[in-house]
């Protein structure tokens, strides 16, 4: 569980009490092949074959820019969810 000096927390301000679900990775455009976790930066995508996460904890229809924007590892979710006030659905 992370404090309020948690680094990551720089990175995820403007996601507090927003809602996740965790779900396979998936692509917002055709042209685009991979996200980042907003808070520590780990690479998730389809290609197990590489280095990353091929899952995670992404923004649903409820956030402002819309389903699939933001991503979180599922390592930072649990984290920060109890400072953020995140909701996993």
């Amino acid at each position: 569980m992370a404090d309020e000096e948690d680094w990551r927390l720089v990175f995820v301000l403007h996601l507090k009490d927003v809602e996740f679900r965790f779900q396979p990775w998936a692509s917002l455009t055709p042209e685009w092949d991979h996200d980042h976790c907003t808070a520590c930066g780990v690479k998730i995508w389809n290609r197990p074959e590489i280095e990353g996460l091929s899952e995670g904890y992404a923004t649903t229809e409820s956030f402002a820019k819309g389903p699939l924007y933001e991503w979180l590892c599922a390592d930072c979710f649990a984290d920060l969810q109890p400072v953020m006030g995140w909701v996993a659905l």
